[in-house]
């Protein structure tokens, strides 16, 4: 299976987020997402979306997690899929598969 094909198969997915006070995530804004903590506070570690904002040009998606960490993914409009890692901090650190940008 090709790789595009696997994220045709993802889309809209329904992933298990916690609620936030942004409802207007659309279903496929993510198709996969993995983070790593390294000795987190708290066991199990959590990650959550905490806030998503559609902007001109570009998503901003912001993570948090049970240690009050925040990630944030600024994705820039396509009509691609797209895989974005942050890796600003070596403790705390993931990607994300962001689908296509929605038509404006």
């Amino acid at each position: 299976m090709a790789h595009t094909d696997w994220n045709v198969i993802n889309s809209y997915r329904d992933y298990p987020f916690c609620p936030t006070d942004n409802s207007n995530l659309p279903s496929d804004a993510i198709l996969d997402c993995k983070f790593f903590i390294i000795n987190p506070e708290i066991l199990p570690p959590k990650v959550w979306l905490h806030s998503y904002l559609k902007e001109e040009s570009r998503r901003i998606f912001v993570f948090k997690n049970t240690d009050n960490q925040e990630m944030t993914f600024y994705v820039p409009d396509s009509e691609e899929w797209q895989c974005i890692w942050n890796t600003n901090d070596p403790a705390w650190y993931g990607f994300v598969v962001f689908g296509k940008a929605e038509n404006s």
